[in-house]
């Protein structure tokens, strides 16, 4: 199934959308996460991985978890 984050960049949102893939369990788990330091754990992993922060650099519009659209907050 298909899990990713889905958002534009803030500085030229009209532009472009961007996706970042959430490819493993942990990365869905922690995007659907209501703990605190959820989010912040989720960016440094993707980061990890070789992806753009999320964090003050995209808006996120939804996410998609095992195909279907979520909202974000």
């Amino acid at each position: 199934m298909e899990n990713k984050i889905v958002g534009r960049p803030v500085e030229n949102p009209i532009l472009a959308v961007i996706e970042i893939p959430l490819n493993s369990k942990e990365l869905v788990n922690l995007a659907i996460s209501k703990e605190d330091n959820a989010w912040d754990k989720l960016c440094e992993k993707l980061m990890d991985q070789g992806f753009m922060d999320p964090r003050g650099n995209m808006h996120i519009d939804y996410l998609v978890i095992d195909g279907a659209r979520r909202v974000f907050h």
